[in-house]
């Protein structure tokens, strides 16, 4: 779990030297990953709170939040809990299709580093939880191809995490141009 701590810092530091010339457009483009791959964390919120509020998991959010428990409803939105949501809108294939298109127009497109930051925080968080699931061919359909009705092979998903590694690293050597 700590790792989801240092990960986005560590991505960042890649962009020091691209950044060496102005620390707040540094900061900005920080900013952004950080926010970005914590973005993942509000539709895990939402889902809790209003998609699917009659859950077991939901209620136990929504108990931490009303008795202003914040260490427990940390604990409970950041730990691992593949089993108790599944379904969330930012793990759909819509919506990774979608962030795919826009984070080629925000990348080649926008000078805005906080946008930059953002989007290239999301995909970080997306390589993170796509390379957790690499094993488990049945949770990562469950997680994020569950809008596809097919069974999918070993060496299908092996296929998708790398398009989707290879799509993210272009992106980033985009930015870094």
């Amino acid at each position: 779990m700590w790792y989801y701590f240092l990960l986005p810092f560590v991505f960042s530091s890649l962009f020091i030297l691209h950044f060496s010339q102005s620390p707040v457009q540094f900061m900005l483009f920080l900013t952004g990953v950080v926010f970005g791959f914590s973005f993942l964390l509000l539709d895990r919120l939402l889902h809790a709170f209003y998609v699917e509020p009659d859950t077991e998991f939901s209620k136990r959010i929504q108990s931490a939040g009303k008795n202003k428990q914040y260490r427990d409803l940390f604990t409970l939105i950041f730990r691992d809990s593949t089993l108790e949501q599944a379904h969330l809108i930012s793990r759909s294939t819509v919506f990774m299709v979608c962030y795919m298109a826009i984070t080629i127009y925000v990348v080649t497109s926008s000078t805005n580093v906080l946008g930059v930051g953002l989007v290239l925080g999301i995909g970080l968080r997306y390589c993170l939880d796509l390379l957790v699931y690499r094993v488990h061919v049945e949770l990562l359909t469950e997680q994020f191809l569950w809008q596809i009705k097919h069974v999918f092979k070993q060496t299908e998903v092996n296929f998708l995490i790398g398009g989707f590694f290879f799509y993210f690293m272009t992106l980033t050597f985009l930015v870094l141009r």
